[in-house]
């Protein structure tokens, strides 16, 4: 297995184009693509399981509570 390569596999993927069951391929710290579900990615890859989950790739969640004295 190759340990700075991971496909989340099995999820509901929703871009700006729609939702696509399709998985994600990160390679290090970086999403390299969104490709059609079940095509066989990067077999040596460690494999998020993602089923029944919705996958934002590239969000961020900057939801915060920030406390202001008024």
């Amino acid at each position: 297995m190759s340990s700075n390569r991971i496909v989340v596999r099995g999820g509901q993927v929703v871009t700006p184009a729609g939702v696509l069951d399709a998985d994600v391929l990160i390679e290090g710290q970086q999403i390299v693509g969104v490709v059609e579900r079940g095509m066989d990615a990067w077999a040596d890859a460690q494999v998020i399981d993602a089923r029944g989950c919705y996958v934002f790739p590239g969000l961020l969640d900057v939801h915060t509570h920030i406390q202001l004295d008024t």
